[in-house]
């Protein structure tokens, strides 16, 4: 099997999204990973002229991305389709608010010799009292939520083959039909994916020993204030680094106290 290739979504300019990509980037490529082998799905390619980094200008294809449910994370498997094929090799999606730690390239090619990965399991029955709900998928197979046999996996980090790209385009379709259904669920695009992988019979494996994903709000909150103290953001200087944020519940939880008495003084934090 060919070596992955490593793929972002940045788009919006957001300053935090950008904080989260500088420093994911940084800890990926101390895992050896080289620029030439991450791909950064992007509405500003010009940010990224003086890297390396392999870019690809989504700024006209955003609307056709989100569909006409106007859905941010349609975009998610619509990239991964237009990825598959254009190349083919396996392929990592990977959020921004991630960070990597010695072993997580093995982690991810144990998971593609099994089937495929996915970040870490969160729940049977996502969303009690939905339903019911049924549909032909474009591969023909038909699909059914059901509280005893529907699950969901995070999507922070999404590995796949080229073999994988009828399921993605089944889980395209099923983001379609659950919104207009009326599931409208930020989450919608993590639990299509699972399930549809489900259906065809693909093994998830969880990838998450040697990746910190930092959603919860807290934790994010508490890594963005770090970088924000950090060096100055500029994605043409390389700063190839292993992760040097300390991070636990202790300290999370310390620095969310003191983020309230702050802003109880009226502070600026």
């Amino acid at each position: 099997m060919k070596n992955p290739r490593f793929y972002f979504i940045e788009y919006g300019s957001q300053e935090t999204i950008l904080s989260e990509l500088h420093y994911s980037l940084a800890t990926l490529q101390a895992e050896g990973v080289n620029a030439e082998s991450i791909s950064i799905a992007t509405d500003s390619p010009s940010r990224y002229s003086s890297t390396n980094y392999d870019i690809i200008d989504i700024s006209e294809k955003i609307p056709a991305y989100r569909g006409e449910i106007n859905y941010g994370h349609r975009i998610k498997p619509s990239v991964i389709i237009d990825a598959l094929r254009s190349r083919n090799e396996p392929l990592v999606l990977l959020d921004t608010d991630t960070y990597f730690k010695p072993g997580f390239l093995t982690e991810i090619e144990n998971a593609l010799k099994q089937g495929v990965g996915m970040n870490f399991f969160i729940r049977r029955d996502p969303y009690r009292g939905f339903g019911p709900f049924s549909m032909t998928l474009p591969s023909g197979i038909h699909y059914s939520y059901g509280p005893r046999w529907s699950l969901m996996y995070n999507s922070g980090v999404l590995a796949v083959t080229p073999e994988h790209m009828p399921i993605i385009e089944d889980s395209l379709a099923l983001i379609d039909g659950l919104y207009k259904a009326g599931l409208t669920s930020l989450d919608i695009d993590q639990f299509a994916a699972t399930e549809t992988f489900r259906l065809h019979g693909i093994r998830i494996t969880p990838v998450f020993q040697n990746i910190h994903h930092y959603h919860s709000r807290w934790t994010r909150k508490y890594i963005l204030w770090r970088l924000s103290r950090g060096p100055k953001l500029d994605f043409s200087i390389p700063r190839i680094r292993r992760p040097d944020i300390a991070v636990n519940k202790t300290i999370v939880r310390i620095f969310k106290g003191w983020q309230s008495v702050m802003k109880l003084w009226g502070a600026k934090v």
